[in-house]
């Protein structure tokens, strides 16, 4: 049975979800070959209650089709750092200017399947704000608030199948408006919410 614990996300300040967040292992780690990856986790406070913005990616990109991400991607080759990677892809991705970003730290790097490690970056954007869509890779964007993301009733570890007969553990949360948060990204906002209570 889960311990239910409630945190009041909304007493959080901006300097304060930083605070929290530095407390962080160094942003660049050696991990032999594997490339690296940045996502944006986008934060907004509508009515004094912190969101997550979402992603649902389009059924014509290569991986993760039709699936609940953050916005974010591989690392260029003119990216100086994944801060930078973070803010490009979520340009690229969802139009918001890298200016109207305010990064408050990070969360640990995880390596993805051994494919790619992936640096999570959080930052504020404002609210109300205008984006402008890739149609090749985002199908809509939507958000969710963070004490409900924060609720253990709302997610759990399943065992599901993976290639090779393997089995692995992946959490899944309710689905919120018809959209299923699950997977890495599922990972990534449990370590959020962790991290800020």
């Amino acid at each position: 049975m889960k311990t239910i614990t409630r945190t009041d996300y909304s007493i959080l300040s901006s300097p304060e979800i930083k605070n929290r967040l530095a407390k962080q292992a160094p942003i660049q780690e050696e991990t032999g070959n594997i490339p690296n990856a940045a996502v944006l986790i986008p934060l907004f406070l509508q009515n004094n209650r912190w969101n997550v913005l979402f992603i649902h990616r389009s059924s014509w990109v290569d991986k993760h089709k039709d699936q609940v991400s953050f916005p974010g991607g591989m690392a260029e080759e003119g990216d100086q750092d994944p801060f930078e990677t973070a803010l490009r892809e979520t340009r690229e991705e969802i139009g918001i200017a890298s200016e109207l970003i305010k990064v408050l730290g990070q969360l640990n790097p995880l390596v993805f399947r051994e494919e790619y490690k992936i640096y999570p970056i959080v930052g504020e954007i404002p609210f109300p704000i205008e984006t402008t869509l890739s149609k090749m890779e985002v199908k809509h964007i939507f958000s969710i608030p963070l004490d409900w993301l924060a609720d253990p009733l709302h997610y759990s570890l399943k065992e599901v199948d993976s290639p090779g007969g393997k089995k692995r553990k992946v959490y899944y949360f309710q689905e919120y408006e018809h959209e299923l948060l699950w997977g890495i990204s599922a990972f990534i906002t449990i370590q959020l919410v962790e991290k800020l209570k």
